[in-house]
């Protein structure tokens, strides 16, 4: 006969671990435990968002583009002309002007005054030669023979200045009469031009004579260049304004200063000419071609000295236009010698 199993009553389960927690609670008039945040779950990046471009971020856009190849397109053009031009040397400095005391000129003529003369005291003329010699100089000055002599003028001519600026040479002109001595004091002296070239030094920022000087040659004249051609006479203004020059020549050669003042414009400082000189008469007028107010004119004049002699000369003539209210006139403003004389004119 089976063997009848008996079933087992059920054991009631242990309450959990958080059911106590729970109840304790609540008998205990506990505050709930806060819940746990739930763990965060990672947040991706967002991805890259489209918006719409503005009008100044294009226009920025286009002018950096601009610039960074306008930039590249300079550079590559100086590249290729560097290389098919080559780079020239740098031109040398100028050099220094040389300079030199301005004293120079007045030592040279006043020592060759006193050189050229030889008919004073022997003394007098070493020590005045002595204001110009430089000390401890050998500078041969005396003369000898049986004939004097006498410079009455003397002008400077040439400075021609050394390399370095610290010596020269200047050319002085004099006009020197020479005779016998004392044998026969009523000869006729000899009068000649001579060139003298007298070697200078600058020494405390002035010059002195640093060496014997020499005769050389009279310095010629200078040859005329191009000339300028005056300009084309202006006919009507010429006839117009003679009858004005014909005045202010006649009160020029006078000692009437009203009546200069009177031909002159205002604020030109003409002085008459005083009274041995006097017009006698106006050969040559003509006024150049030009723009207002003011003009060049050319006259030939012909002056009365001393009441006797006569002497023929050129003028250039500044003229401007004033005018004192309704009444316009052409006045002198300056009246100088002419640059250049062509031709004498007949009176």
């Amino acid at each position: 006969m089976p063997l009848a199993c008996k079933e087992s009553p059920e054991r009631p389960s242990a309450p959990s671990h958080g059911f106590l927690v729970i109840t304790l609670r609540k008998v205990l008039n506990l505050p709930d435990s806060p819940a746990k945040p739930a763990p965060e779950s990672p947040v991706e990046p967002p991805g890259w968002v489209w918006e719409p471009e503005g009008r100044g971020t294009r226009s920025l856009r286009v002018l950096g583009r601009f610039l960074l190849f306008g930039t590249a397109a300079v550079l590559m053009l100086l590249g290729l002309r560097s290389l098919a031009v080559p780079m020239r040397a740098a031109a040398p400095a100028a050099a220094a002007s040389v300079s030199f005391p301005g004293d120079a000129t007045a030592v040279a003529s006043r020592f060759a005054m006193v050189y050229l003369t030889t008919d004073g005291e022997a003394e007098q003329r070493s020590a005045a030669l002595g204001l110009d010699v430089a000390p401890g100089a050998a500078v041969v000055t005396d003369w000898h023979g049986d004939r004097t002599s006498r410079a009455d003028t003397v002008f400077p001519a040439q400075l021609h200045v050394a390399d370095g600026g610290s010596s020269a040479w200047a050319t002085v002109v004099a006009h020197v009469a020479t005779k016998p001595a004392s044998t026969t004091p009523k000869a006729t002296p000899v009068v000649q031009w001579v060139a003298l070239s007298v070697p200078l030094q600058a020494i405390g920022g002035r010059a002195v004579v640093s060496g014997t000087p020499a005769f050389v040659s009279l310095p010629l004249p200078g040859r005329l260049g191009s000339l300028v051609q005056p300009s084309a006479t202006d006919e009507p203004l010429t006839r117009q304004t003679r009858d004005g020059a014909q005045a202010f020549f006649k009160a020029f050669g006078s000692d009437d200063a009203a009546a200069v003042e009177q031909a002159t414009a205002p604020g030109a400082d003409i002085q008459p000419l005083g009274t041995d000189i006097t017009l006698k008469s106006l050969d040559a007028w003509t006024v150049s071609q030009g723009w207002a107010p003011t003009r060049t004119a050319h006259a030939v004049v012909t002056w009365s000295v001393g009441g006797g002699a006569t002497v023929q000369q050129a003028y250039q003539v500044g003229l401007i236009s004033t005018s004192a209210g309704s009444t316009q006139a052409w006045r002198v403003q300056k009246v100088v010698a002419e640059l250049f004389t062509q031709q004498e004119v007949s009176p």
